[in-house]
């Protein structure tokens, strides 16, 4: 089933957009804590009635409406695919030829693979004890779902290592904590340099 053309696009010009154009439509995430991005950003070839093409961005941050724009009004079919190539390219870091859905680190975006709509998709995420109405960019794959659950593994075995580190820690460097108190697990760049700053002054 091709991609649904974004209800933004639709809004903006009604009854003016037939389909999107082939494939060409992406979602993309981007979350970056340390600057507290959380942001997504969509592109769609959406072909118009009078058959040429224009190129739809829409981008914001997760959970807000965001803001839009074409990219391109009114073009041929080449033209608009060099168009939304160039942008895919520039957020994402890799070209549209080999776009693949592993996480991206730092600046980049990581491209999202987006479901269909339809009956297949809502028992693939009842199965997942997932509610599609709870996704903000829309009904994810289930399988970059399972690819999400694996890399929760991968953090709570993260925070197994940082509980053993912090026992450790506080056995070589004694603290005084109410019985109602739970040492807590230094787990965050603010508690280590706290404890740093502590040694220092120790030293």
């Amino acid at each position: 089933m091709p991609p649904r053309i974004d209800a933004t696009a639709i809004n903006e010009k009604p009854g003016v957009y037939t389909a999107v154009y082939k494939d060409y439509a992406f979602v993309l995430n981007q979350t970056n804590i340390t600057d507290n991005n959380n942001k997504f950003y969509i592109g769609q070839i959406l072909r118009r009635n009078d058959k040429s093409y224009d190129v739809f961005t829409k981008w914001g941050r997760v959970g807000e409406e965001g803001r839009s724009q074409l990219v391109c009004d009114g073009v041929d079919a080449d033209t608009a695919v060099a168009e939304f190539k160039e942008k895919f390219r520039d957020k994402s870091g890799t070209t549209w030829e080999k776009r693949d859905y592993e996480p991206k680190s730092g600046k980049l975006y990581t491209l999202l693979e987006m479901a269909s709509a339809g009956d297949h998709l809502d028992k693939a995420l009842q199965n997942l004890n997932l509610d599609a109405t709870n996704l903000p960019l829309g009904a994810i794959c289930a399988n970059q779902i399972v690819r999400g659950r694996e890399i929760l593994d991968k953090v709570e075995e993260a925070l197994d290592t940082l509980i053993d580190l912090s026992d450790q820690y506080y056995s070589l460097i004694p603290h005084a904590f109410n019985r109602s108190t739970t040492p807590p697990v230094i787990n965050t760049i603010q508690s280590v340099r706290t404890e740093r700053d502590m040694l220092h002054k120790l030293n």
